[in-house]
């Protein structure tokens, strides 16, 4: 009497353990393939499409292989359970991915984006203004007309020991100039017919883990408010500057340098185009400014 050992070999069960083993070494190779040629061809992305689909296969094929094998005492059983074993995990894997990504792209529609930025340093940055604010109340009126002062900043925009020149040219008129330890100027802040209150914020503003710089700047007889957004990039410092031509574009209208101003939030923390027609507000991120490198020339 013929035993299991000396029948047939169930087919289903090793196809269903073949098909569960090749899956994932299939899915690492279209993997590694597109990112060794850093492109994701028709090829590849089909490759990875069926690599998440063959553990259904491999459990099906398992599942009525080993069904089939105790049935009509076919050899391969033993194949058939593991092959169950691993599809199963793949397919349970899977399942807990697209819950992920699912709930990952809900999250991305219902949740507004955050803008708000990361402060690194605040009482920093309050007592260098506060600093700066005494230089250019002094009691002084003749100190007050041509002074030029130093204050100490400490570590900014990547460099350490960075230090503010403060002039104050007049009555309503200010300008500084912010240098690291080498003497290189790195930001600028200044200020025409508005009160003499340097604004400056030291802030992470694009979460590289270094101390930007953002300043509020205001000129103009009509006090035209501005910001701009001091950051090292590669061991360039560059400076921001909003966007009109891509604000007048997405709006389709043309924008008069008297109608809005930009300006930095201490109470939300967060970078804001104020119109002044309506009053309206937006809150914007560094997607919406121009970056190039700043140098002593820039303003």
């Amino acid at each position: 009497m013929m035993n299991k050992t000396d029948g047939k070999r169930s087919l289903l069960c090793v196809a269903g353990l073949f098909v569960s083993i090749i899956a994932p070494v299939m899915l690492f190779a279209a993997r590694i393939l597109g990112a060794a040629y850093n492109n994701y061809t028709f090829g590849v992305q089909f490759a990875i499409v069926l690599a998440l689909i063959m553990p259904l296969g491999g459990l099906a094929l398992s599942i009525a292989g080993v069904v089939i094998a105790r049935k009509h005492d076919l050899r391969g059983v033993n194949s058939g359970i593991v092959g169950i074993i691993i599809s199963g995990v793949e397919v349970l894997l899977i399942i807990l991915l697209v819950i992920f990504i699912a709930n990952y792209l809900s999250q991305a529609h219902t949740t507004p984006p955050d803008y708000t930025i990361a402060r690194h340093n605040p009482e920093d940055a309050v007592n260098v203004k506060a600093t700066i604010e005494s230089v250019l109340n002094s009691d002084s009126e003749a100190e007050q007309t041509f002074a030029t002062k130093s204050v100490e900043l400490g570590f900014i925009l990547g460099y350490e020991n960075c230090y503010a020149e403060v002039e104050n040219t007049g009555p309503g008129h200010y300008s500084w100039r912010i240098y690291n330890s080498e003497g290189q100027q790195i930001a600028c802040q200044f200020g025409f017919s508005c009160e003499d209150n340097p604004d400056i914020v030291i802030v992470d503003v694009d979460g590289d883990g270094n101390n930007d710089l953002i300043s509020n700047c205001c000129y103009g007889a009509d006090g035209i408010e501005r910001l701009y957004v001091f950051i090292n990039k590669d061991d360039t410092i560059e400076v921001g500057v909003f966007n009109i031509e891509k604000y007048e574009e997405e709006q389709g209208i043309a924008v008069d340098s008297n109608d809005y101003k930009i300006y930095y939030s201490e109470e939300s923390n967060c970078l804001i185009f104020h119109n002044n027609s309506d009053d309206s507000e937006k809150v914007l991120s560094t997607d919406d400014f121009v970056f190039e490198e700043y140098t002593s020339e820039s303003f």
